[in-house]
């Protein structure tokens, strides 16, 4: 970028920040801020705080004043922004319409990172080194954050595959998601303390531009759809509660002039309930997480689901039905006593495996009812050597999908369970497929 431009922008906004420091207690805008009081309670109270958009919108033509002739100096060394820059899937601006939107777009993003227009001038420069970036680069980076329904954890962050991560929100963060996101759904529980957030690169795109984008980034609400997808199908396969994510929202890491409006929508109805990793399980989380982000057989990945949709499931026997298929996905039974015989393996002793062969046999059995359109009256059913509700007998199924996942998913790349001679050697306790 040619340094004429830079001086431009900084020389504008130190221009307009005394101007609109001296606002600061004129115009306020009323900001919940909320307080942590003990694990899971939360307390709120009314604050006045500068309210900088009335202050920039106020004080439009004095900016405009300071921005004169920026836009005309812009477009004489970057002719091709003179049409709408866009972002893929955020939509787009005419950012050189005018000479003050990209000083009123730098204005604000100082705002938010001091909390002041009382700005040094090492804010001020970064902001113009960033504005250089976007213009001078193809691509953008956007944080993406989605906070965490019912979540709870001793630390406070997370690592998780594709640099993706679960962290404790600070009560300012909390203060401002609160204030700023007015759509957000009514909360039983007070703020959700936690998000899993990521990055993405996403493709500048400018009209009537020759220049290709990559393709690869052509889909960025996917890319992190699918990315939030696998972080909650990592929390529901590792154990069991109620966990989900919100709203997601997208935020630029650096200097960015295109709006961010649009967000995308997680768990429609969340239910109530908890979940929580201890510190203990922190480790074998990411551990699990790293098996379930390489997982890529149709089997294995069957189960997996199965069990996160038996999780989320509010009635008992949709629960049985979802986790029963999951372990038929994975014992390959199509069969009452195949599935049955084939789940008995999977454990140690004589005595287990009886056991275990009559829960399946049960199981099967209460999920063919189910399905078949059985009375589905509240009496107690005959698992093994056990008497259950069906709400127990559901646990019970989902446990047992659990385990069974646990038990194949480090050996999900061999998938021994899709190979009959694996079952044929586990029936007389050889466990492992010898190699040809």
């Amino acid at each position: 970028m040619h340094n004429d431009i830079k001086v431009a922008l900084k020389k504008a906004i130190l221009a307009s920040l005394p101007i609109l420091h001296e606002k600061e207690g004129q115009l306020t805008t009323p900001y919940e801020v909320w307080t942590k009081v003990n694990e899971g309670q939360w307390r709120s109270k009314p604050q006045k705080r500068p309210d900088f958009h009335k202050i920039l919108t106020r004080n439009r033509e004095l900016l405009a004043e300071a921005a004169k002739g920026f836009a005309a100096l812009l477009l004489t060394y970057y002719p091709e922004y003179g049409g709408t820059v866009s972002l893929v899937d955020f939509g787009g601006h005419r950012i050189c319409d005018s000479d003050v939107y990209l000083l009123d777009v730098a204005l604000r993003q100082l705002y938010l990172r001091c909390r002041t227009f009382d700005c040094d001038e090492t804010s001020v420069d970064t902001i113009v080194n960033e504005f250089e970036e976007f213009m001078d680069q193809p691509t953008v980076r956007i944080r993406f954050q989605a906070q965490l329904q019912n979540y709870r954890m001793t630390s406070d962050n997370l690592a998780l595959p594709k640099n993706l991560s679960i962290r404790r929100l600070s009560e300012e963060e909390i203060s401002t998601i609160h204030t700023t996101q007015g759509f957000l759904r009514p909360r039983l529980s007070g703020p959700y303390e936690f998000v899993i957030e990521g990055e993405i690169e996403v493709d500048k795109r400018i009209e009537g531009s020759t220049k290709k984008e990559n393709s690869f980034l052509a889909a960025p609400f996917h890319m992190t759809q699918t990315l939030l997808d696998n972080a909650i199908l990592c929390l529901r396969t590792f154990k069991a509660g109620q966990v989900g994510f919100d709203y997601v929202f997208f935020k630029p890491i650096k200097f960015c002039p295109i709006g961010l409006y649009h967000c995308l929508r997680g768990d429609m109805n969340p239910a109530l309930g908890s979940y929580r990793i201890s510190e203990e399980e922190e480790i074998p989380l990411r551990e699990h997480a790293v098996l379930i982000f390489q997982m890529n057989e149709p089997a294995m990945e069957l189960a997996c689901r199965r069990l996160a949709d038996a999780e989320t499931r509010s009635q008992p026997y949709d629960q049985v039905i979802d986790a029963v298929v999951g372990m038929e996905a994975l014992l390959q039974g199509g069969q009452e006593y195949r599935f049955s015989l084939r789940y008995s393996t999977l454990f140690n002793t004589p005595e287990e495996r009886y056991n275990a062969f009559l829960e399946a046999k049960d199981l099967y059995r209460i999920r063919s009812k189910i399905a078949h359109g059985s009375n589905l009256s509240d009496y107690k059913w005959n698992v093994g050597h056990k008497k259950l509700k069906l709400a127990d007998a559901a646990i019970l199924a989902k446990e047992s999908l659990r385990n069974i996942v646990r038990m194949f998913l480090p050996k999900t790349k061999a998938a021994p369970y899709k190979k009959s001679e694996f079952w044929e050697r586990a029936y007389f306790g050889l466990t492992e497929v010898k190699d040809n």
